[in-house]
């Protein structure tokens, strides 16, 4: 256990970066072909470096054949835990959670888009990205996140695909100017005429997820061991991911589980509107929307539990909105 009057700091490294360094650059060829086919395709990525993070500077370091002391794991002759700080560089000190500038990131992807006006009436559009993002910062916040890397001496480990990287997106897109009632005169072109019809088609792939733990005897170790069986089956809501893909580290070694190893759930969502605009008067416009979000009702599942020890470990914990209608009436004057 902790020792009275050892006492936790917040410090910034010496060499602290007041901001990120973002580099992106892009390369695209851009073509119209006959009857208004238009098609792009680009190259796009990012490197950041000197992203923000917390490094905890009094963390011990490696010893002998270990990455720490086993005994931080746990003591035979006390049967418990030793006090990890016992161990550390700065003896009479706890945590010394240090801001420091030292992650990086690298962002790549193809993108392709193909648009199409059909007539005076229906536009179309089609997207696909394939991306593929790495960094060393968890989570979905890059500048000064909050999360504090496993191994201030080893940082490499956390290094892996980045959370917020879905392998591959295909969106489309459209909108249908209703040509029924277009030329009518009066009540039943006011009521009947001038309707869009419009949609949105998502395909995606998930997020991936970074493997944890939930033992009772951790040590330092963050991340589970990998084992050599395979992650990503079999995709049920019971066991999303194969759970004998991980296993606890021993005693005095960190994991080597593989940030964003898992691949979470994916996104089939199709969401569709309705509207039209009433004209009163000249500069007086009444529209009125009928909206529905994943219209088709589709499960998309958005959360699982990655951390190997836990009462729910592989299991889908949550899912994204079920079917959403909204009707609006918006006046522009």
């Amino acid at each position: 256990m902790a020792p009275l009057g050892a006492p936790t700091l917040v410090s910034e490294d010496l060499a602290l970066h007041p901001a990120g360094m973002i580099q992106t650059y892009s390369l695209s060829l851009e073509h119209q072909f006959k009857d208004n086919w238009f098609t792009s395709i680009a190259f796009a990525g990012n490197v950041g470096r000197h992203i923000g993070t917390y490094w905890d500077r009094n963390q011990p370091g490696p010893d002998g054949p270990y990455n720490y002391n086993p005994l931080i794991n746990f003591d035979p002759a006390t049967g418990s835990p030793d006090y990890e700080y016992a161990y550390a560089p700065y003896l009479g000190y706890g945590n010394i959670n240090t801001n420091v500038s030292n992650d990086n990131l690298y962002w790549d992807a193809l993108e392709v888009n193909v648009k199409h006006p059909v007539g005076r009436n229906l536009f179309l559009s089609v997207a696909y990205t394939w991306q593929h993002g790495l960094s060393e910062t968890r989570g979905s916040v890059f500048f000064e996140n909050s999360n504090s890397t496993q191994d201030t001496h080893n940082p490499a480990l956390d290094y892996g695909t980045s959370n917020i990287n879905p392998f591959q997106i295909l969106t489309s897109s459209y909108i249908w100017t209703l040509p029924w009632m277009q030329s009518a005169k009066g009540v039943e072109g006011a009521a009947l005429g001038g309707w869009k019809y419009s949609g949105i088609v998502t395909f995606q792939t998930g997020f991936p997820q970074d493997p944890g733990l939930s033992v009772s005897l951790p040590g330092l170790a963050s991340f589970p061991d990998r084992t050599s069986t395979p992650i990503g089956t079999p995709h049920t809501p019971a066991n999303w991911f194969n759970p004998g893909a991980f296993t606890q580290p021993p005693p005095g070694y960190f994991g080597d589980g593989g940030p964003g190893s898992i691949g979470g759930p994916g996104i089939i969502n199709f969401d569709m509107a309705f509207y039209k605009d009433f004209r009163i008067k000249e500069h007086l416009t009444i529209e009125f929307r009928a909206e529905l979000f994943n219209i088709f009702n589709h499960t998309n599942f958005n959360g699982i539990s990655t951390a190997f020890g836990a009462g729910n470990y592989t299991q889908v914990t949550s899912a994204a909105d079920p079917r959403i209608t909204e009707f609006a009436l918006r006046f522009q004057f």
